[in-house]
């Protein structure tokens, strides 16, 4: 069974409506629960003018819905997606951004209090690379800062750590560039507490060669408990962290409050697991790391992998692959493709992209010990989402929203085809809230969703979820679960698809649900009530919704009845009696032409009876001539009209005893001459279909059983009954 996110409202763009593109988005959770996401807007205020570029905010509450936004800059260097804006969000409920100015060489680190406001803002730079000789001549040229990987983390203290690039350009047959990494810290206001520590020595950039086998490049950070802080590294096989055999290796090195260095960069991964593409981290609740990252092995499938470290930076796992032989993510050298996404409850999601395939996105979810929670799943594809057809290669963040539930973002491009007009969309990002979420256990388990809209998760086990008063969502996992919905618009959601379950009614306005699938998970059997749609959907099948009074759960008992002299019978009731328990017994009455019509659950076996008053007037009285065809056959002989048909013998025997006797006679005569008799005429009822002479009814022997047995059907069913009015002793049509 797998996890999955729960859409409870659609796809929104904060930036709609405004020109250009909004570039490299990135997104921090406050310290009090809003979110905040920022992008850089291209756009050319005029066709004839040149491109400006914006450094907006996007700001969302705690309910993940968007507030508001807000200029930060309207003059940066325009950002990508293997240089973006480095943001953080600050202990004290503000956060911090940091980019380079128009024109300026240089990073400019700017912090915002809980209010948006302007807290401070500092001119990074970086230090000069210490004199050198060149062409017989000492050089020492101004360096300048964030020209490559730059990023930001937040401290418990409430500042700040900035690791950035520094770098100074070459002159032309004299001397090459060179390229060393920093790391710096400052207070909440930006004001700088450290000098910077040098990382990385000055690395010479040798032309036309991508990566220098003795350079680090920066790629994430993320905050230690003891206030200290990790930087996330991609190590060159030359220097600490790197790997022999690898050209770039996920490393990682710990920092001081004060910037000072605990130690050197040590490896994360080896040659034998990443071959270059950009790593991810992020800490958890209990104070530890996690470093994800994608690794492709030549003709097989690209894994993910993830790895944890205690707050000292001590190893808790080995590199752990993200659901084995389950799926193939992509990777990418100059953007983290791979992220992880703290849970409030210890544990983390890793959400990726699938590869060969750039609109859709893998998720997997692991608990606070980090083990799966379910299986890998397919958390978004564009194709099937109206808002958009193209999700961008950039980082998809899930933010934990508590009561309100999960807050996803992600870059997207297309068409929007929602309207009269096709609207194409450009590139920027899209945010969607998700249901809360109650895990169940490998037990059998009770659960029971909040007055909000609730996914809950049965996992294992026989498991009873129950909804709210908000619109639910239901996942049963192996086992035979009860599911009942509450108030609101209630979905189940089956792992497959449709054709690998029996659906059918069952008591009491429930639905039963069954698995058939031999091989693979199997959901069991489950009852459903209160649910209003059916989600199906396998790994690589479509996502299929359908609601459950779209279904064909029941189907049509039709037919007539006639008298045994074939004349239609009008005002007889007809009862369907289920032979399972809880059932009600539906009911239908013949019309002048003797025909009905009942409606039955689909697979519902049961007994068709039949019931009809005797009315003298209608039906007529019978004679002393019926009570003298009883007595000839009671005694063995034929009646005056020639040998009896079987109903013949059962209207014979009318104080249903299972024989012919005077006593029968009697009662006929009885009903004659208007004595009232309680084993009097009556109609009894069967099927129109009978073989009546394979009945072998004698004068010793009338017994029978009335009504019609219904075996389970899945299509309807026509069916015919025959009345036999008892002490009627007209002869057989």
């Amino acid at each position: 069974m797998t996890y999955q996110l729960f859409p409870t409202t659609p796809f929104t763009r904060p930036h709609a409506g405004e020109p250009g593109n909004f570039n490299a988005p990135r997104y921090a959770q406050l310290s009090d629960g809003r979110v905040v996401a920022i992008a850089t807007q291209r756009f050319r205020p005029d066709p004839d003018e040149p491109f400006e570029n914006h450094l907006i905010a996007y700001h969302f509450d705690t309910g993940g819905s968007f507030t508001h936004s807000q200029l930060l800059s309207d003059n940066i260097w325009s950002a990508t997606e293997s240089n973006p804006i480095a943001l953080t969000a600050l202990a004290d409920g503000g956060f911090a951004v940091a980019f380079r100015p128009d024109g300026s060489d240089n990073l400019e680190l700017r912090s915002y209090d809980e209010s948006g406001a302007l807290a401070g803002s500092h001119m990074v730079s970086a230090p000069r690379r210490p004199p050198f000789i060149a062409n017989g001549i000492e050089r020492s040229p101004e360096s300048y800062s964030g020209s490559g990987g730059n990023t930001l983390t937040a401290l418990e203290d409430g500042g700040m750590a900035l690791t950035f690039t520094g770098q100074h350009a070459g002159l032309l047959a004299q001397y090459s560039g060179a390229g060393a990494v920093f790391t710096q810290v400052f207070d909440a206001g930006a004001a700088p507490v450290s000098e910077p520590t040098q990382i990385q020595p000055w690395v010479v950039s040798l032309p036309f060669q991508a990566h220098v086998p003795d350079s680090i490049y920066p790629a994430g950070s993320a905050a230690l408990p003891d206030g200290g802080y990790v930087v996330l590294l991609r190590a060159g096989e030359n220097t600490p962290g790197g790997a022999e055999g690898s050209q770039l290796n996920v490393a990682a090195q710990l920092f001081n409050a004060d910037g000072s260095a605990r130690g050197e960069a040590f490896p994360v991964a080896s040659a034998d697991n990443h071959g270059g593409d950009f790593p991810y981290v992020e800490t958890l609740q209990d104070g530890s790391f996690v470093i994800a990252w994608t690794f492709a092995i030549w003709g097989e499938n690209t894994h993910a992998y993830w790895r944890r470290y205690d707050g000292e930076g001590a190893p808790m796992t080995e590199a752990v692959q993200v659901a084995p032989g389950e799926g193939s993510f992509d990777g990418s050298s100059s953007r983290p493709l791979t992220t992880v996404n703290p849970t409030g409850d210890g544990g983390f999601f890793i959400v990726g992209q699938r590869a060969g395939d750039s609109d859709a996105r893998y998720l997997q979810r692991y608990d606070a010990e980090g083990q799966p929670i379910g299986g890998l799943e397919t958390t978004l594809r564009a194709f099937q989402e109206d808002h958009f057809n193209r999700i961008l290669g950039s980082p998809i963040k899930v933010f934990d929203m508590g009561e309100a539930g999960w807050l996803q973002f992600m870059a997207t491009a297309g068409a929007n085809d929602e309207g009269a007009e096709r609207v194409v969309l450009n590139d920027g990002f899209s945010a969607r809230m998700h249901a809360p979420d109650i895990l169940g256990t490998a037990g059998d388990d009770l659960l029971e969703a909040t007055d909000i809209g609730s996914a809950l998760f049965g996992f294992d086990g026989d498991d009873t979820l129950i909804g709210g008063a908000g619109n639910d969502f239901f996942v049963p996992g192996p086992g035979d679960d009860t599911i009942i919905g509450g108030g609101g618009t209630n979905l189940a959601r089956f792992g497959g698809e449709q054709r690998d379950y029996e659906i059918l009614r069952g008591p009491e306005d429930t639905l039963i649900v069954t698995d058939l699938r031999d091989e693979g998970p199997n959901d069991g059997t489950n009852t459903l009530s209160g649910i209003d749609l059916l989600q199906f959907s396998g790994r690589f099948v479509p996502l299929e919704t359908v609601g459950v009074d779209e279904l064909e759960l029941d189907i049509a008992l039709r037919g007539a009845v006639t008298d045994a002299q074939g004349e239609a019978l009008d005002d007889v009731t007809l009862t369907f009696a289920p032979a399972e328990d809880g059932w009600d017994a539906p009911a239908t009455e013949t019309g002048p032409d003797g025909a009905f019509d009942m409606i039955v659950a689909k697979g519902l076996a049961g007994t068709l009876s039949a019931n009809r008053a005797f009315d003298p007037d209608a039906d007529g009285r019978p004679t002393a001539n019926d009570a003298l065809e009883v007595l000839r056959m009671a005694v063995g002989l034929d009646p005056s009209f020639g040998p009896a048909q079987a109903q013949n013998f059962i209207a014979a025997d009318v104080n249903g005893d299972g024989q012919i006797t005077a006593t029968d006679a009697l009662d006929v005569l009885r009903a004659a001459v208007g004595i009232a008799s309680e084993t009097g005429p009556r109609w009894v009822f069967m099927d129109a279909d009978t073989d009546w002479d394979g009945l072998g009814l004698s004068r010793t022997d009338t017994a029978v059983e009335t009504g019609i047995r219904i075996a389970p059907q899945d299509s309807d069913l026509d069916i015919a009954m025959t009345g036999i009015l008892l002490g009627n002793m007209a002869e057989v049509a």
